[in-house]
């Protein structure tokens, strides 16, 4: 397994079965969420990906950035 499969798999591992089943009528947005919570933090060689597809050298755009935004509007609900 790599490292974002072993850090999403141990995400929904910590959620109480009580916590999905008593999160309303889609229990498993409990655990899609935990999942995207984990990997919020992209992996090296995801970032490094990042860069060969065309990232740039400054702040703003760097693909570590760049993922957090993505991310936090899955999280936001955008």
């Amino acid at each position: 397994m790599n490292e974002m499969v072993k850090r999403v798999a141990k995400a929904i591992e910590e959620i109480d079965d009580t916590t999905v089943w008593a999160s309303g009528p889609y229990p498993y947005e409990t655990l899609a969420v935990a999942a995207v919570k984990a990997m919020r933090e992209p992996t090296e060689n995801m970032e490094l990906a990042g860069w060969d597809a065309g990232g740039e050298w400054w702040e703003d755009s760097c693909p570590r950035v760049v993922w957090w935004g993505m991310i936090d509007a899955a999280l936001a609900g955008r």
